[in-house]
């Protein structure tokens, strides 16, 4: 062993404080517990649940936390070796590389502002070619649109007026009121076309749904547990919570992972629903959520 199990120990026994009084104040199994002191890591959840379980230890002993869990990581062979620092680079090399970078963004900021700028040319430039062509057009449209003189003589007269009068109670005097008052197609009874427009029907577009992509855990502490709740591998939260009457929710997309001191002493739900009992008071319990719902709670 490489020395943290025993420091553990013997910090605990010289307090002389038992496992059990230990299990019973941070809801954590004796068994775990015995696991820490005799270095059997392989006993214990792993990752993040470890190492709260070595800073409740610690609390409980008055020993200083991070301190333990350094040691802890060391003793696992998690501690991660410091990199080396990358030397860095002359100071006349580094005024180099920051004259050429700073002339690099004052080309790129005057290339695009004289894109920009003849890009502005060339809209105001066709613009103004194609309005002479507009006023034409719109010239020749009124010309077309507007009626013959009434006295223009039998030749210029409109081929409404030569046409019978339709079987509806008009007098032979008004023959433009039929065709005004006939709807055209494409347009509703009582509304006129505007001359010179088509009317196109526009497809409707669903309106789209948001897809639910959650799950929510809630969580009711009734008794003083130990949690550990880990979403998506995100740590969210880990500590010893009290009793209350509060709900802690938790969401997550793909994966939750849940772990509790005292099984017996909370209430777990799934999308409001109850999961029933994960097991005794002062046992742990460590349970996955998925989308489906709970997979399969740890046995111990």
């Amino acid at each position: 062993m490489s020395g943290f199990g025993e420091r553990l120990e013997r910090e605990r026994l010289n307090r002389g404080v038992k496992l059990e009084d230990i299990a019973a104040a941070t809801k954590i199994g004796t068994r775990m517990l015995r696991a820490l002191e005799t270095e059997k890591f392989d006993r214990l959840p792993g990752g993040i649940f470890n190492r709260g379980f070595v800073r409740a230890y610690a609390r409980h002993l008055g020993l200083d936390e991070d301190q333990c869990v350094t040691e802890y990581l060391a003793a696992a062979g998690e501690l991660e070796s410091p990199e080396l620092p990358v030397p860095s680079h002359k100071p006349e090399e580094a005024a180099r590389w920051l004259r050429l970078g700073a002339l690099f963004a004052v080309t790129l900021v005057a290339v695009v502002s004289a894109w920009h700028y003849r890009h502005a040319l060339y809209s105001v430039w066709h613009g103004a070619r194609a309005q002479p062509d507009m006023r034409r057009v719109s010239a020749a449209e009124a010309r077309s649109q507007t009626p013959p003189p009434e006295n223009s003589g039998p030749a210029a007269a409109s081929p409404a007026a030569a046409s019978p009068a339709p079987s509806g109670g008009t007098r032979p005097g008004s023959t433009a009121a039929p065709l005004e008052n006939a709807p055209k197609p494409g347009t509703e009874p009582g509304q006129k076309p505007m001359a010179g427009v088509t009317s196109v029907t526009l497809p409707r577009v669903a309106a789209a749904v948001p897809a639910v992509d959650q799950f929510i855990v809630t969580i009711k502490v009734n008794e003083p547990s130990w949690l550990a709740v880990t979403a998506d591998d995100q740590s969210l939260m880990q500590g010893i919570l009290a009793p209350s009457d509060q709900r802690r929710q938790f969401r997550a997309s793909r994966k939750l992972i849940l772990s509790i001191g005292n099984a017996g002493g909370v209430e777990v739900s799934f999308n409001g629903v109850p999961v029933g009992p994960l097991g005794a008071e002062n046992i742990h319990k460590e349970v996955t959520f998925t989308p489906t719902g709970l997979q399969r709670p740890n046995q111990n």
